[in-house]
């Protein structure tokens, strides 16, 4: 969620620093004409950073609504200004018969001999089913107070928590934190990242856990469907992640410590061995085999090093 909060404070900046380069070369073909954000980008091309930043964008708008100033930089029917939601969400149905749908407030405000009135641009029949909900958007309408003598322009107004209208990566990230209803996987980093054993086990861990890795389920809709027995007797967990959690971390002696440590890591990486030598190159070991060489591999990262300095990886392996 921290990620997120971060790259939101640059959709924010975008709507914030109008002059500057960065904000002139991102804006310079995907600008949305209001100047907060730029277009949706659904084609090839574009550029790939700012295309995966504005991923979030639809997040990010429901959690600020706009201050009106002159009404020209605030969507009518998009922006959050006059209620909680969009109004083209809370009146879906007058915003289908609408044909100014993407008109700014200042263009559906009508100014007439000190009166104000809305053209909301309705060119189709209106059946009894939208009379309800017109009627309601209009006596919404019709508490709002416009002044038409005003030169301040439109603004943003963040309504994170104790954020006073002004947006931080800290009320981001509460905001996100409280409105996701099933927190994100989190792996605490020192089951992951060690210097115990070779960072290419790391990646491939911090990979697998987060199910980014080809497994049997995504190599199935590949065409791939070769399954495997597998003699081990042991409690499968639900899951990667579960399992590099609740890995059990410490022992009566230090060099058992030790090696609880790691031995997740080998284990995991040992298995996704195996696994790549029977479906690349038709060879497999037994359940012996694979133990012996969990037991080579937390030989090998730990040869020479700590407590174990002095011990061979023969030794090692049959003790």
């Amino acid at each position: 969620m921290m990620n997120i909060a971060l790259i939101m404070k640059w959709l924010w900046r975008f709507g914030c620093e109008k002059t500057t380069l960065w904000r002139t070369i991102v804006a310079e073909h995907d600008k949305d004409p209001l100047g907060w954000s730029t277009k949706t980008q659904k084609s090839a091309y574009g550029c790939s950073i700012w295309k995966g930043v504005c991923k979030f964008d639809e997040d990010f708008k429901s959690n600020y609504m706009m201050q009106v100033g002159d009404e020209n930089h605030t969507s009518f029917w998009n922006d959050i200004w006059i209620s909680n939601i969009p109004l083209r969400v809370q009146f879906p149905a007058t915003y289908a018969i609408s044909g100014s749908k993407s008109a700014v407030a200042a263009e559906v405000i009508v100014f007439e001999s000190g009166m104000v009135s809305w053209n909301l641009d309705i060119y189709r029949r209106v059946y009894d089913g939208v009379i309800t909900e017109l009627t309601s958007l209009l006596l919404l309408l019709d508490n709002f107070q416009s002044n038409s003598t005003t030169t301040d322009s439109d603004k943003r107004i963040w309504l994170g928590e104790k954020a006073n209208g002004i947006f931080s990566v800290k009320s981001c990230y509460n905001w996100l934190h409280k409105s996701t209803p099933h927190p994100p996987r989190f792996i605490p980093k020192k089951r992951i990242w060690s210097c115990n054993w070779p960072t290419k086990a790391s990646f491939f861990m911090w990979a697998a856990g987060y199910e980014k890795i080809s497994m049997q389920d995504l190599m199935g809709r590949r065409g791939w469907h070769e399954e495997w027995e597998w003699s081990f007797k042991w409690v499968t967990p639900p899951n990667l992640l579960t399992l590099i959690i609740s890995w059990p971390l410490r022992a009566n002696t230090a060099r058992k410590s030790m090696v609880l440590k790691v031995l997740s890591a080998a284990v995991l990486w040992c298995l996704w061995d195996e696994r790549n030598m029977r479906a690349f190159q038709n060879t497999s070991k037994d359940e012996y085999g694979i133990i012996n060489s969990v037991k080579l591999t937390v030989a090998y990262w730990f040869h020479n090093r700590g407590v174990f300095r002095g011990i061979s990886m023969e030794q090692f392996a049959i003790s």
